[in-house]
């Protein structure tokens, strides 16, 4: 009964978490679109502002993004094979959804603090510049990426847990019992 409720939440987990990062990814890449074509008519110097590295923290959260979903494909894919309670497909997954929820942490902590900067009145403040301009980038769309990028991190992390309690019954490692540990 309990790996059957495991089961089904890693496959629900999965499902939410790919909900979760195409919500950022669809915010951050519509925000970053409409900037360049806001600041860039012509091909060359869009080019030139994506080669710059202008978008760089937010190129970081897509790439960020991206890598999470393989892993949740990659997640929802065992979960429905029922391979989950394999040692090693769980050690694996473990690594793979820590891995990606620190590279979430660390992408939307840095959009977080763009998109700060980008309110503030002590840069040119971009947001209200925006709002001028005839474009339909706004800085609530990096909010909305920065906020479902901390999401699927939490949601990785809840994976992350769940694989390390199939991971610690199949080795025998109890916090209950510690006698029946195994060296």
């Amino acid at each position: 009964m309990a790996q059957s409720i495991k089961r089904i939440s890693l496959i629900t987990l999965a499902i939410v978490e790919l909900v979760t990062l195409s919500i950022a990814i669809g915010a951050v890449g519509y925000f970053i679109d409409e900037s360049s074509n806001t600041f860039g008519d012509s091909r060359s110097s869009r080019q030139l502002i994506i080669d710059v590295g202008t978008y760089g923290r937010h190129e970081f959260l897509l790439s960020a993004a991206a890598i999470g979903i393989f892993a949740a494909i990659l997640s929802l894919v065992i979960a429905i094979a029922n391979i989950q309670e394999k040692t090693h497909w769980a050690v694996n997954m473990v690594t793979v959804h820590a891995f990606c929820a620190l590279l979430l942490l660390v992408s939307a902590s840095l959009l977080a603090k763009t998109t700060r900067t980008y309110e503030s009145a002590e840069v040119t403040n971009m947001c209200k510049n925006l709002e001028k301009a005839s474009s339909h980038a706004r800085c609530y769309q990096l909010t909305i990426g920065v906020v479902f990028g901390f999401v699927s991190m939490a949601l990785f992390i809840a994976d992350t847990i769940i694989y390390i309690s199939i991971l610690m019954r199949n080795v025998g490692i109890s916090f209950v019992n510690m006698e029946n540990v195994t060296s």
